[in-house]
């Protein structure tokens, strides 16, 4: 039935999902598995809220303000991987699986989970998002990691050029 409604009705696509999310975090083990069973079917639309509707100029805040919105869902998607303890190998496979055979969404994503880990405590998860990366990649592998390696080539270029952060250097180097 989701997949019905996530098909006939793509418009209600992030109200669904912000109401999957909002019910995932207070239902037992056994309704998460199947909150996560309606969700996925739901993200493959989240692409056309990222899309910019071209030689429209007064639409141009309207599709800010959806982009913003899909980044506030990948957002509580990540805690939601971080928090889930139990659930987290069926969020991987189900929600990151999914996402990750979206490259529409692969950059948005890689910038939440660069976000993330700049937080105070992303230290703390940068391996989680590891996992999440991996299972970004599982259906798409080429494309996430050249994604992945031009963003690492990028922070060594900034590394060269700020001498302050040696540590950084000796992590990735």
């Amino acid at each position: 039935m989701s997949e019905k409604l996530a098909t006939h009705t793509p418009h209600l696509t992030l109200e669904f999902l912000e109401e999957c999310i909002q019910g995932f975090r207070v239902s037992t083990i056994e309704l998460k598995h199947l909150c996560l069973e309606y969700m996925t079917p739901w993200l493959p639309n989240m692409v056309r809220f990222c899309k910019q509707d071209e030689g429209k100029r007064e639409r141009e805040g309207a599709d800010s303000r959806r982009q913003q919105r899909v980044i506030q869902i990948l957002e509580k998607l990540i805690q939601l991987t971080v928090q889930e303890v139990e659930m987290y190998p069926s969020i991987q496979a189900k929600i990151w699986g999914t996402i990750g055979q979206l490259p529409e969404l692969i950059d948005m994503v890689l910038d939440c989970f660069m976000k993330r880990c700049e937080t105070r405590d992303g230290f703390l998860f940068v391996e989680i998002l590891a996992d999440t990366a991996v299972a970004l990649a599982s259906s798409k592998t080429s494309l996430v990691a050249k994604k992945i390696i031009k963003r690492l080539c990028w922070v060594s270029g900034c590394l060269r050029l700020h001498s302050h952060a040696p540590e950084l250097h000796s992590v990735i180097f």
